[in-house]
């Protein structure tokens, strides 16, 4: 069975969809106009290259769309890479086409950061012969006029996303480097943080999708990097425990989650109780319906996930049920806790302990400061005390407070 458009572009059809399209290529939904096609291929050529590693995520993003949308009468096919029929039995012809421009619309604006009408494709199956069905694309002017029936208008300016038209490569390069993550109860080192290197060589007025685009870049080389030497080490008893830092900015964009979620697919499943992830540089007021979201989304691929706090959290209540492996704070970020710090440590343990989950501390810049987190009940911490940054990391191995003190 074959899709035929009125322009003459043709789609082969798999047996598994004959039967379902027939249902919706009978005569009577054809006439009402409830059957239409979203065509996807406006963002296949904006992917260009990378389509076939990032299209599983497009189609998944689309079908979540579908699946929250659709009434229980409604269904809806996939014909092939880029096409999708949807049946609406209970709508009329506006009702349907509204349906498909709105769904469309929202994965146009979440797929390329801004949707232009006349980038959206939009079809109405016209007839069925044998098997075949013929597509007849809506103009244009109808499609405006949907739209302003719809309420919906052109994105302004585009939001940041590396889909967008015009993408170029990001000038930079990597360096790597691991930081070690002590076991304050049980006095060992199992963890090693991966700290971000990027030599970005482009200028401030650089196009901000490029600057997305070189964020996502180096998330993508700092799951390589680390999954690479993980498997080198395979056969070792102590292999160490990788933990990799990715912004809440950076999870934020559906477009980085799709980059980062088709590296972490491609990686051995064996890795993943070698991967913590965590999310950095966490906002105040993010709701928690968001962080679930985002927790949920990285869990699959790793043992856990914790969350750098921002300083002078107040709302501890919003991390608890989500899921998390442990909260912690960056004492060398720009609005670290300062002479608070005790009282936030012990806010920090108190909350962690209800919530039955792990507390951190990176960047401990003094070895006082170390001994009295760690008698707060601070589970991990990092410091310049407890090592420093190393290209490659090391092993699991024990370290006392003792050692932390006198540097041996």
């Amino acid at each position: 069975m074959a899709a035929i458009f009125a322009d003459g572009v043709s789609n082969t059809m798999t047996h598994a969809v004959i039967s379902e399209m027939r249902v919706a290529a009978s005569a009577e939904l054809l006439a009402r106009g409830c059957v239409n096609v979203i065509c996807l291929e406006y963002i296949k050529n904006q992917t260009g290259a990378r389509w076939e590693r990032l299209k599983g995520a497009v189609w998944a993003h689309l079908e979540g769309l579908l699946r929250q949308r659709l009434s229980p009468n409604d269904f809806y096919v996939q014909l092939d890479d880029v096409t999708f029929v949807l049946c609406s039995p209970s709508s009329n012809k506006d009702e349907a086409q509204i349906f498909c421009l709105r769904i469309a619309h929202e994965l146009h604006s979440a797929m390329l950061g801004s949707c232009e009408m006349g980038t959206i494709r939009i079809a109405r199956v016209a007839s069925s012969t044998g098997d075949s069905i013929e597509i007849i694309p809506i103009a244009a002017d109808a499609l405006e006029h949907l739209a302003r029936r719809a309420g919906l208008s052109q994105s302004g300016e585009a939001r940041p996303t590396v889909m967008m038209a015009g993408a170029t490569e990001p000038k930079q390069t990597f360096s790597h480097a691991f930081s070690p993550l002590w076991d304050s109860q049980r006095e060992v080192v199992t963890t090693y943080r991966y700290i971000s290197g990027s030599n970005w060589n482009g200028g401030e007025n650089e196009a901000i999708n490029v600057r997305l685009r070189s964020d996502i870049a180096m998330a993508v080389e700092s799951l390589r990097h680390t999954a690479g030497i993980l498997l080198e080490r395979a056969t070792e008893v102590d292999r160490f425990i990788a933990a990799i830092p990715i912004s809440y900015d950076l999870l934020s964009s559906p477009v980085a989650r799709m980059e980062i979620a088709a590296v972490c697919r491609s990686l051995p499943a064996s890795l993943r109780s070698y991967l913590i992830f965590e999310i950095s540089s966490l906002p105040h007021g993010v709701p928690q319906s968001r962080l679930s979201q985002l927790v949920g989304f990285l869990r699959p691929f790793c043992r856990g996930v914790m969350a750098q706090l921002p300083a002078r959290t107040a709302n501890y209540g919003a991390y608890d049920g989500i899921g998390l492996y442990a909260i912690g704070l960056n004492l060398s970020s720009p609005d670290s806790v300062g002479t608070e710090m005790e009282s936030e440590v012990f806010k920090l343990c108190v909350a962690a302990k209800r919530q039955r989950i792990l507390s951190f501390l990176f960047d401990v810049p003094a070895g006082e400061l170390i001994k009295i987190a760690r008698a707060m009940g601070t589970n991990i911490l990092s410091s310049p005390l407890i090592g420093s940054p190393m290209e490659d990391p090391g092993f699991v191995r024990r370290l006392s407070m003792e050692c932390i003190y006198t540097g041996r």
